[in-house]
């Protein structure tokens, strides 16, 4: 079967070879970029993901129990205001992040060269080209400041008492997590 299957995955690739244009030379160039890129990867901060991973979690955990203490006991799954802090997509990513991360702390195949019909990159795993903005007063040291209370137990509150609410705070540290490794520096650039 699986001999059958290979045969006939090779005739369905050279058909698509047959019907497909060749990528222009700078198509070209820009695909070995693209694979250049994904091979290479980007450095996680992964003590520091692991640990936002488990302020999430019991923050989750406490705005559950405060859902169940406000609504005794009728109401199980988050609702209105307390839904919308639970259901924070910076936790997705955070696991996205841990789960991808190799032994060498980088996550790669993180872009898709033409992965949109318009022919841009598209974002794959973590989906980098779709984080959260942070406030324009934010900095660097503010996300440093969220990784360190993420480092202690009971942080989350640290965390809220600083910045408004926890996960909001985790959220905006995403970015932050995506670093240059060891002995390395991270050159960001864009069109605009």
């Amino acid at each position: 079967r699986l001999t059958a299957y290979c045969a006939t995955d090779v005739e369905v690739e050279r058909a698509i070879h047959k019907t497909l244009i060749q990528l222009s030379p700078s198509e070209q160039d820009l695909w070995v970029i693209d694979q250049h890129i994904n091979s290479r990867g980007v450095y996680v901060d992964l003590p520091a993901v692991l640990n936002l991973i488990d302020l999430s979690e019991r923050e989750k955990s406490r705005l559950q129990f405060e859902l169940r203490r406000l609504t005794n006991g009728r109401v199980r799954t988050p609702a209105l205001e307390l839904r919308a802090e639970h259901s924070k997509a910076s936790t997705v990513k955070l696991k996205a992040m841990a789960k991808g991360v190799s032994q060498d702390g980088r996550a790669r195949g993180l872009l898709e060269y033409h992965g949109a019909g318009t022919g841009r990159w598209a974002g794959r795993r973590i989906q980098t080209q779709n984080m959260p903005r942070t406030p324009e007063d934010f900095e660097i040291e503010d996300a440093e400041n969220i990784i360190s209370w993420a480092r202690i137990p009971g942080g989350e509150q640290g965390i809220a008492a600083e910045y408004g609410k926890a996960l909001d705070g985790v959220s905006w540290t995403l970015r932050s997590l995506l670093m240059a490794a060891p002995g390395n520096e991270l050159l960001c650039a864009d069109y605009s």
